[in-house]
Formats: structure tokens, C-alpha cells, sequence
């Protein structure tokens, strides 16, 4: 919890005494101020970081739990898929009585509905490939074991993705394409929907009855083959005009948002070098200060702030169970545009690496949201290659070593100094605006030759 305010009451009341009053514009009274807007900010970035990271760590607490429910030993793969289902199908019973619950006649509540998507989206994710720490190595079982609830240490942890049917594929932290939830969740509602129209004519008695015959009589005709052959072709076409359309309506967006300017104005203005690889999530900033090489990397894949488990709130039972109502219409839409506000912006991540020739690094930890640029971690290794640590081997090798207290702790002096350490180098407000923007261009454009590559495959 953020403690400048509380740090600087201390200090003015060791200088001074208790003081019940001061003036408005006394340097006490700013200093305070400054302290309780820091506060503030480390507060809204934190709680915006939580939103994001929640669902996740959620899930690695649930394989935590299996672990430790098998005494810390390592999973047979069959033990996997045991509790892999389980979390799947976690929502079952609510959604059945949900179901048997509402009236005849009567449309699904937003809950339902919401529990229909998550269950269809985890299914989903089953069947290609589940995400979730690596519970067959014997190490990452320890690690997991140990783990504390932060979310910095899951990025040391062994990930994978399980399939339905047995594959085992390792893969990264955080999961490429969690953070878009926004995006899928209204195409998963569409699907769901498309899926339903073709269930219910599949099972109409009449329409199977017209079919039946004509269906017969094609087959005295022609080969199986041939006819699987068709309705491939024609699934194909239909793949293919969707795929199409998305694709114009991503180019069309494109068209009328153009590049901002924020990203435009600072690649051309801007101290740092962009090094952005096409087809890859993560973007790099490089510069030379005097004999410092400073790195900045950020990915795409912080470009969401939804929290699902709130999508799954009724807006109706809520009411009920508060038991009260806004009063006021003004206040009521007022706040409605304020949460539209936070739900469009999220924070991004950055990691800083600041290099000395001999000397070692600088590995600053931080968050930039809303033009705000928030530290939350600074390390220091005499070895640099530890600041640019990819390898498990190579993360754990650095856990053993001191990282100092959070940022939030230090002497308030102390954060502000370090904050105008990093401003003198260009880690500043210019560069909080610039990364979130540059992260909805990159993304956008990744989707589109995404959406491409797919069409042209199916075509072919």
C-alpha cells in the first residue's frame, strides 16, 4: 500500500509538532499534496494491474492447490486432464440451476449468458490447448509450490498448453492472446449463436424427413469422398467471406484512425530507437546516454484491461442484494462514463535495463497507464547478464539475489530522485502516452496480417 502521505505527515510533524492547520498554499501543504497524488497513482495503476493479472493467478492458485493436494509430487498426465476438467466445468451446477431457475419464456440474465460464454471459451481452450504451469517437471512443481501469490515470480515457472487429446506443448508467460477477451467475447456470442441455429435445423424432424431421400438417391451416384469433398469446399467459402469481412472492417478502422499522433510525433522526435519485429508480441526501445545502453521492452499482449469474473456479475442482482438504487440520474450516468473511461484504458508493462560498460545494470521494473509512468521494482546486478535473464535456469539463478524493498517503501525523496533519474534518460510522461498507442497500432496491424495469412491458407 502506497505510503508517501503517511511518510510525509511523519516528517513535517517531527519538524514542526502535531499541526492540526495549515495554510492552503504553505510548502507544507503542497508537500502533502504532492504525497497524496502519488499515493493516489500508485493506488489506480495498482488496482488496474490487479484487474488484469487476476484471472490468471487465480488459475495458477488452483494448480498450486492440485500440487500440494498430491503431497508436491509431479502429475501423471492422466491426473492432469482430471483437474484440468474440473476447472472447466467449474460453473456447471450455477449455470443448471440458472437455467431450470428461469421461467418459461423468459431470456437468460446476463449472468447466464456470461457463464455460457466462459464455459464455451474454456471448453474451447481445452480442445486446442489448455494453459497452465508445467505440472510433470519435478522443479516446476517445487517452484509452483513456493509461490506466494506474486505475480513477477509465475514469469520463472514452466508453462504449457494441454490439449484434449494429449499434446503437450510449452509455451510462455503471460499467454499470447489472453488479453483479447474484449475483442472475442462478441464473436464468441455470435458462434454460440450460429452454432445453435444450425443444432436446432439439424434435429428438425421436417427437415430431415425432405432431405432423407434426395440424399439417398446422390449416394447411388457418387463416392462418399466426393461428397465430403463438398461440404469441406463449401465451409471453406464460408470461412473465407467471414474471414474477408473482418479483414475490411480492420482495414477500414485502420483508414479512418490512422496513426496517432502521439506515436507519430515521438518515432520522429523521440530519443529512442523503435525496434519493432513484425509478427512478434514484444517491441524494444534502444538508446545510448553518455556510456549507459538503456532497453525498454513492452508487449502486446498487455493491451486488455477487462476482468471477466466482473462480466459475470447480473447488473440486476447486484441491485437486489445492495438493496438500493442511485438516487441521482446525473451522478448515475456520471459514473457510467467514468467506468467506460477505465475499462478503455489498461496498464502496460515496462522492463528497463539500464547498462554500464564493467559496471553491471539497472533493471527497473514499471507500469505506464493514463500518461502516468508508475516504478514498481528497482534491481541492481553486478552481472548484467542477469538484467537480460530469458532462460529458466537463468531467472532462478537471480531469485537467490537481494532485490530490495518495493519502490513504494523508499524515503519519498529517495522515489522522487529516482523518478527524475529515469525522466533525465526519457522514461517519461511523453513515453506513458506513446507505449499504450504504439501497443493498439502494433496489435491491430499483427490481427490484420493474422487474418490475411489465415485467408490465403484456406484459399490455397
Amino acid at each position: 500500500m502506497p505510503k508517501s502521505l503517511e511518510k510525509t505527515r511523519k516528517k513535517i510533524a517531527k519538524k514542526k509538532g502535531n499541526i492540526t492547520a495549515l495554510h492552503e498554499n504553505s510548502r507544507d501543504s503542497q508537500r502533502l499534496r504532492r504525497a497524496q497524488n502519488r499515493d493516489d497513482k500508485l493506488l489506480r495503476v495498482a488496482s488496474a494491474r490487479k484487474k488484469n493479472d487476476k484471472p490468471l493467478v487465480i488459475r495458477a492458485k488452483y494448480f498450486q492447490e492440485t500440487i500440494r493436494a498430491n503431497e508436491g509430487k509431479p502429475l501423471e498426465l492422466d491426473a492432469i486432464h482430471i483437474a484440468i476438467s474440473t476447472w472447466v466445468h467449474q460453473n456447471d451446477e450455477e449455470f443448471s440451476n440458472l437455467k431450470k431457475d428461469r421461467r418459461a419464456g423468459r431470456p437468460a440474465s446476463t449472468r447466464e449468458d456470461l457463464l455460457r460464454i466462459k464455459i464455451a471459451a474454456d471448453e474451447k481452450e481445452y480442445e486446442s490447448g489448455f494453459y497452465m504451469p508445467d505440472l510433470t517437471d519435478s522443479d516446476n512443481v517445487v517452484f509452483l509450490d513456493r509461490w506466494e501469490g506474486d505475480w513477477s515470480y509465475l514469469s520463472t515457472l514452466k508453462w504449457v498448453r494441454i490439449s484434449r487429446g494429449g499434446l503437450i506443448q510449452p509455451t510462455k508467460f503471460p499467454p499470447k492472446g489472453e488479453s483479447s477477451f474484449a475483442r472475442s467475447a462478441p464473436r464468441t456470442v455470435s458462434r454460440l449463436s450460429a452454432a445453435a441455429i444450425r443444432q436446432s435445423t439439424s434435429r428438425s424432424p421436417a427437415v430431415q424427413a425432405a432431405w432423407r431421400p434426395t440424399s439417398t438417391q446422390a449416394l447411388a451416384a457418387f463416392s462418399s469422398s466426393a461428397l465430403r469433398r463438398s461440404k469441406a469446399a463449401e465451409g471453406d467459402e464460408e470461412l473465407i467471406v467471414k474471414l474477408d469481412s473482418e479483414l475490411q472492417m480492420e482495414k477500414e478502422m485502420k483508414l479512418q484512425e490512422g496513426v496517432p499522433t502521439s506515436v507519430k510525433d515521438y518515432i520522429e522526435n523521440g530519443p529512442f530507437e523503435v525496434i519493432d519485429t513484425p509478427g512478434q508480441e514484444e517491441v524494444v526501445l534502444t538508446r545510448q546516454f553518455g556510456n549507459e545502453k538503456i532497453q525498454i521492452t513492452f508487449s502486446i499482449a498487455d493491451i486488455n484491461s477487462m476482468e471477466p469474473e466482473n462480466d459475470f456479475e447480473d447488473p440486476a442482482m447486484s441491485d437486489e442484494q445492495d438493496g438500493q438504487s442511485n438516487e441521482n440520474p446525473e451522478e448515475s450516468a456520471a459514473d457510467g462514463e467514468g467506468n467506460e473511461e477505465g475499462e478503455r484504458s489498461y496498464p502496460a508493462r515496462l522492463n528497463i535495463i539500464i547498462e554500464k560498460p564493467g559496471k553491471g545494470a539497472l533493471n527497473v521494473e514499471s507500469i505506464v497507464q493514463d500518461g502516468m509512468h508508475v516504478i514498481e521494482s528497482v534491481y541492481y546486478y553486478a552481472d548484467s547478464s542477469f538484467a537480460y535473464a530469458k532462460t529458466p535456469e537463468k531467472i532462478h539463478g537471480r531469485q537467490d539475489l537481494y532485490s530490495g524493498p518495493p519502490f513504494g517503501n523508499l524515503d519519498e525523496d529517495l522515489q522522487v530522485l529516482m523518478e527524475r533519474y529515469l525522466d533525465e534518460r526519457g522514461i517519461n510522461t511523453a513515453l506513458a502516452i506513446f507505449v499504450p498507442d504504439y501497443i493498439d497500432m502494433k496489435e491491430q496491424k499483427e490481427y490484420m496480417k493474422w487474418l490475411e495469412s489465415v485467408k490465403s491458407f484456406v484459399e490455397a
